[in-house]
């Protein structure tokens, strides 16, 4: 046998630089912020979703008269109808849901269905969950917005 044999090859290295390192560490916490932002959205969605809401009943309230048209049940089922699956959606957003966590396993590439996630995917799979929400809900109010405005233009 020769010394080489025996020997591992050394690969030369170096520390990482104090920027990647940074980078790093803010990639990771980005992960964690993003739960807590759609939180923060779907907090103010629901505000701006009762406040619209209660603009709305201003509004037919001074328009409304004895020979007023408003007084149909479709002014005010399809805007408040919309608007209440807005808030059921804001609603499951705000709610956390249950996920199987395993605490020592940081990153995995990718979990198949049923098996316990790693901290990473917990982090993320939250975020998608909430965003999937927020966007129905803002679809929602949207639509409830369109159709409140072209029920009183007609």
């Amino acid at each position: 046998m020769t010394t080489n044999d025996t020997q591992p090859d050394v690969i030369p290295t170096q520390p990482i630089p104090k920027q990647v390192e940074w980078l790093q560490t803010q990639f990771h916490q980005e992960i964690v912020k993003q739960s807590e932002r759609m939180d923060d959205l779907a907090k103010q969605f629901f505000t701006l979703f009762i406040g619209i809401a209660g603009l709305y009943a201003t509004v037919l309230k001074l328009a409304a008269g004895q020979s007023s048209p408003f007084q149909q049940e479709a002014y005010v089922c399809v805007p408040y109808g919309l608007w209440a699956i807005a808030l059921l959606c804001v609603m499951l957003a705000l709610f956390p849901k249950r996920y199987s966590v395993n605490p020592n396993i940081i990153h995995r590439g990718a979990s198949s269905p049923g098996s316990e996630l790693s901290i990473e995917e917990f982090y993320r799979f939250s975020a998608a969950y909430k965003y999937k929400w927020l966007v129905m809900a803002a679809s929602c109010f949207f639509a409830g917005l369109v159709a409140a405005v072209w029920l009183i233009s007609v």
